[in-house]
């Protein structure tokens, strides 16, 4: 595959008067326009999938003439607006299926030629530029109208069994484009979902009977029919869940002075003043495709029982991973958006033009791309809802997507008519891809990715934070089953602590809020501080994407601290510093899921002078304030000789270009290589030896390239530090050091 440069053709005007199209666009659409042009299988390397076509301005101008660009031009309206001027555009060519008749037995001299555009997918991006810093999507053309008929036709005029017969086939092969009404269709909702529920077990839904929520029959249901809410819902229930934007002006509906009311037959209003349109357009829809029940938050939790909501956001992880479907309200900005489609009507967007004899309509982005840059996608708790969720219903202002453990359909498109799936782009046809929530093979590589897209995320109350990702861990339970300490998994430690701020602009927003737990044994809510080495402790970070092969530890790891009583089965938690309840009890870590404490370690340190590097920060893409800033430093041995690197919190040098701090070495990044001294551990499986685990490094070998190392400040007892900052050293300037060994207790 090949990419094509017509910048150069961009400004042209002058228009083909056969095929109606620019110079530019002909290139583009050479196959529709020129039909004995065949591509030949030795050329399939050479076949142009990417087409540079120069600035938007171009573009804009010919859609008068040129039908290509008035494709172009619709497809960007209908999906991102209007873009600038000078932003430049490329047309990726991501999928065409082309059918040629071959010479017939009549005239065999005669040139095979094209009969038929069986499938077409043309994707619109805006490059990254001067205006734009990185690539977005933009829209998509794609083929139109019915399938099939055209191809047996050529070989068997006249012959209706054979051409139906044909139809049917295609439709089951190949997928086109659809126009979008201005009302949902919800039989077609009803489709998507019928199809699941009868093809595709990997979305069943796991066995409630073992969720300690639905033991506990602590859910709440709107009853769409009855239009109230059910305070005990009975176990087993199907349910949607919405999962939505509040909003700043939002408030909760059910609190303890409207319980009693709403748990009355017809007691949730219809007026949109009193209950927020999103909500009031997913009752709709539920009862619409023939569901009943619907969990919201905002009728489900009590708003101003601090004690129902606390209990109940433990749990959040359990709502949204077994409800039957789950609604993205994507569109608009607040909880007063509403579902597009469901009660009124949505824009017209799409725009069909025929390019020679075949048939092009627009199309939006894929999912992933869709929801990109909405609000929903910028919320703290919308990130596990998503994640967790079997099947969604993704509503955007233009369309309906469906996404599901199997397949993606889409309003716009005919995927639910192919027997195979879809998979142009699982890692942007699906909300799930890499791209988008982060599902990967490695257990590791997708904690950590799940970790630094999660901490992008906002949240009105920065307290939230570990019940939203405490779902998200929750499911990895099974690859870490010693449990996690403030949402980091024992057995990776090592790997989980390498975090640091992120997006490289050094702004960042410290989490000054406490994590809410309720300690059932004292009936009471406990405050928690989040301690300074949690990435939960600040937003964004960046944790590092590897493999914990590649990090080996260089501490001696202790039993941390943990608050002596327990909050819920199998659950510790801390008391503030200095207090007496700090306890080193015996527990069974294979039961424990959620630990919170200080980590103890011993660990080798070193003072080091740590010096302000010149360097300037990338461009700034945080969302929302800043009230921390982070600086890259160097770090030089008591010679002056620089020896490493840093990252830390500006506040430390104090306003100074330089100042001395003690470091802690935590573990070594290594290749996973042996020679005759780093050995690989091997067993005996009958006659063969098999390599088994990690490669054993001794020293300070040559596999070892750099030491991960943590700037830590003490408290005024000398006991407790906290984390500064993370960097890296070279291994043998550092065993030159003056190295002393120390206890560390790490808050």
């Amino acid at each position: 595959m090949s990419c094509l440069h017509l910048e150069s053709k961009a400004h042209r005007t002058a228009i083909d008067e056969t095929t109606g199209l620019c110079g530019v666009c002909s290139q583009i659409f050479s196959f529709y326009v020129s039909p004995d042009t065949i591509p030949s299988e030795d050329d399939s390397d050479n076949i142009v999938c990417h087409f540079h076509i120069g600035p938007f301005r171009y573009v804009s101008a010919k859609a008068v003439s040129c039908s290509g660009c008035r494709l172009i031009l619709g497809a960007i309206w209908g999906s991102v607006g209007r873009v600038g001027d000078e932003e430049t555009l490329k047309i990726e060519r991501d999928h065409q299926i082309l059918y040629y008749a071959p010479p017939t037995q009549v005239n065999p001299a005669q040139p095979a030629r094209l009969v038929d555009v069986l499938e077409t997918l043309f994707s619109i991006v805006v490059e990254p530029g001067q205006t734009s810093k990185r690539k977005r999507a933009a829209g998509s053309i794609i083929r139109n109208g019915r399938l099939g008929m055209k191809v047996m036709s050529d070989f068997r005029p006249g012959d209706e069994e054979a051409c139906s017969l044909a139809e049917s086939l295609a439709g089951d092969l190949f997928f086109r484009g659809r126009e979008v009404p201005a009302t949902l269709d919800t039989d077609l909702l009803k489709g998507w979902l019928h199809r699941c529920n009868t093809e595709h077990e990997n979305c069943l839904l796991p066995d409630e009977q073992q969720d300690p929520l639905f033991k506990s029959s602590m859910v709440r249901l709107i009853d769409v029919e009855e239009r109230k809410v059910i305070m005990t819902a009975p176990k087993g229930q199907e349910y949607v869940a919405l999962s939505y934007v509040w909003g700043k002006d939002t408030k909760g509906i059910l609190t303890k002075a409207t319980l009693e009311v709403l748990s009355s037959p017809c007691s949730i209003s219809e007026d949109p003043e009193a209950i927020p349109k999103s909500i009031l357009d997913a009752m709709r829809l539920v009862r619409d495709i023939g569901l009943r029940y619907l969990w919201v938050d905002s009728l489900c939790i009590i708003q101003d029982d601090n004690l129902d909501r606390v209990q109940r956001m433990a749990y959040m992880g359990s709502i949204y991973s077994h409800a039957s479907l789950v609604v993205i309200a994507a569109s608009g900005k607040d909880a007063h958006a509403g579902l597009p489609g469901v009660a009124g009507n949505r824009k017209i967007w799409q725009y069909k033009q025929n390019v020679g004899d075949f048939p092009l309509i627009t199309a939006q982005p894929w999912v992933a791309q869709a929801v990109k840059r909405t609000t929903w996608n910028t919320r703290g708790w919308t990130f596990q809802e998503a994640a967790l969720a079997r099947r969604t219903l993704v509503f955007t202002e233009n369309q309906v997507y469906w996404n599901c453990q199997k397949n993606s359909y889409r309003e716009d498109m005919t995927c639910e008519m192919v027997r195979q799936p879809v998979e142009i782009n699982r890692t942007i046809s699906s909300l799930w891809g890499r791209k988008g929530i982060g599902r990967g093979s490695c257990p590791t590589l997708k904690y950590c990715d799940r970790v630094t897209r999660f901490s992008e995320r906002e949240f009105k109350d920065d307290g939230d934070a570990l019940w939203a990702f405490d779902g998200i861990f929750a499911s990895q339970s099974a690859d870490f089953p010693k449990g996690f300490i403030w949402g980091t998994p024992y057995e990776i430690l090592d790997t989980a602590l390498l975090w640091t701020a992120g997006y490289g602009c050094g702004g960042v927003q410290m989490r000054e809020s406490r994590h809410e737990v309720y300690d059932d044994k004292k009936g009471a809510i406990l405050n928690l501080k989040v301690p300074s080495w949690s990435w939960l402790s600040q937003r964004p970070v960046d944790l590092y994407h590897m493999c914990e092969e590649d990090v080996v530890s260089k501490v001696s790891w202790h039993r941390p601290l943990f608050l002596a009583c327990h909050a819920t089965p199998n659950t510790h938690f801390i008391s503030p510093p200095g207090s007496t309840l700090f306890s080193d009890d015996t527990r069974d870590d294979g039961s424990v899921v959620r630990d919170y404490g200080l980590l103890r370690f011993t660990a080798r340190t070193a003072k080091l002078d740590i010096r302000r590097a010149a360097t300037k920060h990338k461009r700034c893409r945080c969302r929302g304030e800043h009230n921390h800033e982070w600086v890259n430093t160097t770090v030089h041995d008591t010679r002056g000789r620089s020896i490493g690197i840093l990252r830390i919190n500006a506040e430390f040098l104090e306003d100074k270009d330089t100042r001395l701090g003690e470091c802690v070495v935590l573990s070594a990044n290594v290749t996973d290589e042996e020679n005759e001294v780093c050995k690989r551990s091997i067993v005996m499986d009958g006659e063969e030896i098999v390599s088994k685990g990690n490669v054993t490094h001794v020293g300070v070998c040559e596999h070892v390239k750099t030491y991960n190392i943590m700037l830590v400040e003490w408290d005024d007892s000398g006991h407790i530090a906290k984390r500064v900052g993370l960097g890296e050293v070279k291994p043998k300037d550092w065993e030159n050091l003056e190295i002393c060994e120390k206890h560390i207790v790490l808050m």
